[in-house]
């Protein structure tokens, strides 16, 4: 298929202020094959050398199989490929702030720039269609056919005609369709993978459905040869000091045997045994964050193998004094405790270096004043019993004749932790309500901590409550006679617990059911002569209640004509359905009284009386 013309407008958003620019040159250090340079107002191209010096409005190319590495004043790295043709546009220098473009006139440029401290600063490419600005982005862009890849950072890509805009980022790779089209491929960025990206493109046969599907299965294709490359390169590299003043840094590692490299563009010596030293200039990149990338080539697949970090900071920037802080601006504390790091510098004898945690505030921190970096440290462990367990800043300030600064902590104290919650929460059973059916319990030690407050009863449990201060909690008691404990459990896990046998005896209502009428009359004749004139009846009678529990009476008692003939307490009590064998007495006065007590006090009579005729 034919793709339409579009023209491009790839911008980052960077500003230069460009007044008494000074020229910079930028330095050759890989050169494979065919690679030569054309000076300004000359027509004539000369071979370029490893070491050779590029300056602004230099024109250089590549032929077949061709490739060439330029490290620029900034500490960027362009890898131009092979069959390409680059001009300098713009390499220039203003108070430590780089400038450089650069306008690719054909093929494809490769690219890891570093990223700049100052914001004056600014690095872009420049194709027959497209421009794109960058700051501290790895990936690649080709001139034809056109299209923009990146392993990270951010491009925003427009189209000058619609105005219309994408964005693209680490992992996404922008082409030409009708429109503009962003495809997310794993590959994106990859030098090894845009050679493959740039056959594919060039095919205008294929419809776009066909193109995007060829480019996806190139990309898991890769993906898995690029898996397979790595499992065959070992490389442990030391680190670079966190901060140089120096001109140069030495970068030292180890690899696997049998494998070639390059380090930030320049190929690495190794030794018999794997390891290497290699010196990577600094003099004239400007200053920030510094990284340098580390390529291993295995199957003709070059594979990021490790990157050198390292803050550089030329000497005539070092400023007077300097107070650092390494410790996180948002520090989670829990067993280790607060740890506050970091580093000064000063010739100040009466400089000051203070911690400041809540109430706590440490000594002067600041030993020597020699004008030297010494670092110091400062611990503390914050708990429930020193009450800093709720304390979420510290503050660091360092004050000298040079510098006076001071830098913040957020501190996220793990109250779960049990070396910061020390203390052990405590529940005391106070008293209960039998009728009422409440217990009341003293909860201790929770103030500032979270607690839950588990009622359990007969083993399971019942209801938990969550406790933020000490205070007197009530609780609901199940009707009847059951076992209780009240557990108290913290942030950290630290728990009490008392256990109790309770009683709840609602005042409900409750009956005694006799058999029979209230008074009952008994047609017995008399027994014969000489036999004895007793009676024998069953009394029987039942106690009616709600809980059909004979557990809930305190006493049961009957009597005969005022005289206790049965009388029943607590344990003793086991039925609530009586059978009681009496005895009745002719011409007589037969009353029985049944009389119920109730653990909640209530108490219910009945009585029975009998005559015999």
């Amino acid at each position: 298929m034919r793709y339409p013309k579009i023209y491009f407008s790839l911008i980052f958003l960077l500003a230069a202020s460009l007044c008494q620019a000074a020229p910079a040159a930028g330095k050759v250090r890989s050169a494979l094959g065919e690679v030569s340079r054309q000076k300004k107002n000359q027509s004539s191209w000369s071979p370029l050398r490893v070491g050779s010096k590029v300056y602004q409005s230099d024109k250089v190319k590549t032929g077949q199989e061709s490739e060439l590495v330029l490290g620029l004043p900034d500490g960027s790295i362009i890898t131009i490929e092979e069959q390409s043709e680059i001009a300098l546009a713009e390499l220039f220098e203003e108070n430590g702030a780089y400038k450089t473009n650069i306008d690719i006139k054909s093929g494809r440029v490769s690219f890891s720039a570093q990223k700049q401290e100052k914001k004056t600063a600014s690095f872009s490419f420049k194709t027959g269609t497209a421009v794109a600005a960058i700051r501290g982005t790895e990936g690649v862009i080709s001139s034809s056919p056109f299209f923009a890849g990146l392993k990270n950072g951010k491009l925003d890509v427009q189209d000058s005609k619609t105005k219309k805009n994408v964005q693209i980022g680490a992992g996404q790779t922008t082409i030409v369709g009708d429109s503009l089209v962003v495809l997310e491929l794993e590959s994106s960025g990859d030098p090894n993978f845009a050679k493959r990206l740039t056959e594919i493109l060039k095919d205008t046969t294929q419809n776009f459905n066909e193109l995007v599907n060829k480019l996806k299965s190139a990309d898991q294709t890769f993906q898995e040869e690029l898996k397979e490359a790595k499992n065959k390169i070992n490389c442990s590299l030391e680190s670079l000091p966190d901060t140089t003043n120096e001109a140069s840094v030495i970068a030292k590692g180890k690899c696997s045997t049998g494998i070639t490299a390059t380090l930030h563009g320049e190929e690495i010596s190794f030794k018999n045994d794997g390891s290497f030293e290699m010196e990577i200039q600094l003099d004239s990149a400007g200053s920030g964050l510094k990284k340098f990338k580390m390529q291993c080539k295995t199957d003709s697949l070059n594979v990021d193998c490790g990157t050198f970090e390292t803050y550089y900071l030329p000497s005539s920037e070092i400023p007077a004094a300097e107070f650092k802080l390494n410790t996180s601006t948002t520090l989670k504390v829990c067993k280790n405790g607060i740890q506050i790091q970091g580093s000064y510098r000063t010739s100040d004898s009466a400089a000051t270096l203070y911690v400041t945690i809540g109430n706590y505030k440490s000594g002067n921190l600041m030993i020597l004043a020699d004008n030297q970096v010494h670092s110091f440290s400062e611990k503390l462990s914050p708990t429930d019993k020193n009450g800093l367990w709720n304390i979420t800043e510290a503050s660091v300030e360092f004050t000298s004749k040079d510098l006076t600064e001071k830098k913040k902590i957020n501190l996220q104290i793990d109250k779960t932790c049990k070396e910061v919650n020390t203390i052990v929460p405590t529940v005391h059973f106070d008293s209960y309500d039998s009728l009422r059916c409440v217990a009341s319990l003293l909860t201790k030690n929770i103030s500032g901590d979270i607690a839950i407050l588990t009622q359990s009863i007969d083993g399971s449990t019942h209801s938990e409550n969550a406790i933020q201060k000490d205070k007197k909690i009530d609780l609901k008691l199940n009707a009847g006679i059951h076992d209780y404990e009240f557990t108290i459990q913290d942030q950290a896990q630290n728990k009490n617990s008392v256990k109790k046998t309770l009683g709840c005896y609602p005042a409900k209502r409750f009956s005694i059911q006799i058999d029979g009428q209230e008074k009952e009359s008994l047609r017995i004749p008399p027994p014969p002569k000489g036999m004895a004139d007793v009676i024998q009846k069953n009394l029987h009678f039942k106690i009616k209640l709600q809980e059909n529990d004979p557990t809930f009476l305190y006493k049961v008692i009957v009597k005969k004509n005022g005289k206790i003939i049965l009388q029943e307490k607590l344990d003793q009590i086991q039925s609530l359905d009586y059978i009681l064998p009496v005895e009745i007495n002719r011409n007589a006065l037969n009353q029985f009284e049944i009389e119920v007590l109730h653990k909640n006090g209530l108490t219910v009579k009945a009585k029975k009386i009998y005559e015999v005729r």
